[in-house]
């Protein structure tokens, strides 16, 4: 008699969290406070909610995973498919290199941190989520989680410690943030007026229109595509789903995603990046369903430690090295938000700096972090398990 009422339970738990991100993405238009928070925030929040009130008997945390393994690579793909690289890293050389020490400073504490917290494969596997968190997002950082099948209370842990440095980063960088690091980098200075004249796609983030169910299909089909050849491919390669190593399905889905996008009819179509969007909202709303109110009274102290330090450390070696390399201070705090905070949150930033000469280019080096935060962050687990 139970079997069917778990049934019941488990789908009506699915349909709730298909439902919470379309909710939310509306919601987040009209309340401000939650579009300060952003959707995907709002959405982990509520799926917090909804694990610690619905039952937990009805909420299969296996189900949650299994899902979790497909939608983060699909919702990728979308991403990266919908994203016009071409077009954007040409926009200003000087935005696109200030990026890069950016990285360069994440990589230098990701691996200063993994000696410094005992060399374990925890620490490598922290080490690579958080720098692909720090240059692409918190879907590189699922990314990593998936490719070396991270244990989920790590990742949870980590993930909220990584919501919290986030919030205290955007609390800076709206308050005392920019003049504080004016105090060590030039004002910004415009290579040429073209920034302006650049047609801002990231709007198109933002805004949605009626659905174009045509559009959205094909998308979809097209990712899903993409997904299952890189999977054959890994299948051939390895010679079973069992053994094969998902750190090649997320580098494979990168590569082609990308090589795909420049192609003007997949690259033009708008709902691919809305799609990957939702997919995301989708992917963290599932992913609170599983953290309870008794996970956030425990994170783990080292864990928060780790964070903390990776987000100062990089942040102040970025500071660095542009001051060596005379980068200004909007330039160098748009590529850090860049990276951080990925390129939804540019408009803001830009926004807090008083600069909207930098919002293309920001969003632009943000869109190459989505891309390569993958690839880093897979090398750099594996280099890093090599010192174990």
């Amino acid at each position: 008699m139970n079997q069917p009422t778990n049934i019941w339970g488990i789908g009506l738990y699915l349909i709730i969290v298909i439902v919470v991100p379309i909710a939310l993405t509306f919601l987040c238009k009209k309340v401000k406070l939650m579009n300060f928070l952003g959707v995907t925030l709002c959405c982990f929040i509520v799926g917090i909610l909804i694990g610690n009130i619905y039952p937990r008997i009805w909420i299969k945390k296996d189900l949650v995973d299994d899902i979790n393994n497909v939608i983060v690579p699909v919702g990728i793909i979308l991403m990266l498919l919908g994203s016009d690289f071409k077009k954007w890293i040409g926009l200003s050389l000087r935005t696109l290199f200030a990026f890069l020490l950016g990285v360069t400073g994440v990589l230098i504490m990701s691996v200063g941190l993994f000696f410094a917290f005992g060399t374990t494969s925890d620490a490598a596997h922290i080490s690579g989520m958080e720098s692909a968190s720090c240059i692409g997002g918190t879907a590189n950082m699922s990314a990593i989680k998936i490719a070396f099948n991270i244990d989920n209370i790590v990742y949870n842990q980590i993930f909220l410690c990584d919501i919290l440095a986030g919030c205290i980063y955007l609390l800076f960088m709206f308050t005392i943030g920019p003049k504080c690091i004016g105090l060590v980098l030039k004002n910004y200075r415009p290579i040429s007026a073209s920034n302006e004249e650049v047609e801002i796609e990231s709007l198109a983030l933002t805004n949605t229109r009626s659905a174009e169910w045509l559009k959205v299909i094909w998308g979809l089909l097209l990712a899903v595509l993409v997904f299952a050849v890189t999977v054959i491919i890994g299948i051939w390669i390895y010679g079973s789903t069992q053994k094969m190593d998902m750190a090649f399905v997320i580098l494979g889905i990168t590569l082609i995603s990308v090589l795909l996008s420049f192609i003007e009819p997949i690259k033009k179509n708008e709902w691919n990046r809305k799609s990957g969007d939702f997919i995301f909202s989708l992917f963290f709303t599932l992913l609170g369903t599983v953290v309870y109110f008794e996970d956030l009274a425990n994170l783990n102290a080292s864990y928060i430690l780790f964070v903390f330090l990776m987000l100062v450390g990089s942040m102040s070696i970025h500071i660095f090295l542009c001051k060596i390399f005379k980068i200004d201070r909007d330039t160098m705090i748009i590529t850090s938000a860049a990276g951080i905070m990925s390129p939804p949150f540019i408009p803001s930033i830009a926004k807090a700096i008083k600069n909207k000469n930098m919002l293309a280019p920001g969003i632009a080096v943000g869109i190459l972090g989505l891309a390569i935060a993958n690839v880093i962050g897979v090398v750099l687990v594996k280099c890093l398990l090599r010192w174990i």
